[in-house]
């Protein structure tokens, strides 16, 4: 049960023709069956032309080896592969960027903080891996609920907040092989059976803490840090329904709706001037995939290709015949 894992495929498969991959990272403790399609990848993957990998070990340590396994069999694209991934399974995709950014050409780590510290297993990220991250420069775009639990959108006091604590399990497949005292992505004995949750300092503002872990993740792409003194002051601002909601700015920000409800966007270029980060909150929409996650993370981890000259990331949209 916890080594499977499961490739969705294009067909027909074009003869010379190698597809873009998007490896999905389950939830925490699901299986794959209850987020196979959760997160909208195989709604759009046959039109789009990209395979989906969907592992049951979402561990940093395997993904090397999933990505082997997926070049042998399959006409693997090695400049368009992306990772997205959806709450432990986004936490899963830094976790692995961390360890091996050169491989990736964007990700997706949704329902997740701005930026986190430590790994799945609370063991924290160095300054080499850092380094290691930032010089590889891997754009990232997140999708979260507006009324997410904890911090993760930077700065809005108005959404309500779930608690944690309660012990609600929203299983929706539950194969009789699962096992949590075996699951090898949950931390045994700790706190919590995946990565603590950040909290701000005794004493410091969290709101000052917030645009702080902001700028960290703008700093490992190379984009221009956020000035904290005007994102707080969106917090007195209602009337600017964007920027109250966000909490943050960005280089290009729209209000779009789907099925009924408003997603807030917005887009950071870096000092390169490569669209770099985008960030949607979802309005009224707790911690479960957006119905548009999937369509909102292909549109933009299509238009990238990491070079395998150069190693950088180019844009260079992806065009399936």
């Amino acid at each position: 049960y916890y080594t499977r894992w499961m490739m969705l495929f294009p067909e027909p498969v074009i003869p010379g023709h190698r597809y873009p991959l998007v490896i999905a990272n389950h939830g925490g403790s699901n299986s794959i069956e209850t987020d196979e399609f959760s997160m909208g990848f195989p709604q759009i993957a046959g039109k789009e032309g990209f395979a989906v990998l969907l592992p049951q070990n979402t561990n940093a340590d395997k993904m090397e080896h999933y990505l082997e396994e997926a070049m042998k069999q399959y006409p693997i694209d090695p400049e368009r592969i992306y990772m997205a991934g959806y709450s432990q399974g986004g936490y899963q995709v830094t976790s692995t960027i961390f360890r091996m950014p050169e491989r990736f050409a964007a990700i997706a780590p949704c329902g997740n903080d701005i930026f986190r510290e430590w790994d799945n297993f609370n063991v924290p990220y160095t300054t080499e891996e850092y380094e290691s991250l930032k010089k590889a420069m891997v754009p990232v775009i997140q999708v979260n609920g507006a009324c997410e639990a904890s911090n993760f959108v930077p700065v809005n006091d108005w959404a309500p907040r779930k608690n944690w604590g309660r012990n609600v399990r929203g299983i929706l497949y539950d194969d009789p092989r699962r096992n949590d005292d075996v699951d090898p992505t949950r931390i045994k004995g700790g706190a919590r059976p995946f990565s603590n949750q950040p909290v701000p300092p005794e004493g410091e503002d969290r709101h000052e803490w917030m645009i702080g872990r902001l700028n960290r993740r703008m700093d490992s792409l190379n984009c221009e840090l956020r000035d904290a003194k005007k994102c707080i002051g969106y917090l007195n601002t209602p009337e600017d329904e964007l920027h109250h909601v966000l909490g943050f700015y960005g280089d290009r920000e729209k209000i779009e709706e789907w099925y009924g409800y408003k997603h807030y966007t917005l887009e950071i270029d870096n000092k390169e001037g490569m669209p770099a980060f985008k960030f949607v909150a979802v309005e009224n929409s707790a911690h479960w995939p957006s119905v548009m996650m999937g369509r909102y993370a292909w549109d933009f981890f299509k238009q990238y290709r990491r070079d395998t000259v150069s190693g950088n990331v180019v844009v260079d949209p992806y065009q399936y015949k």
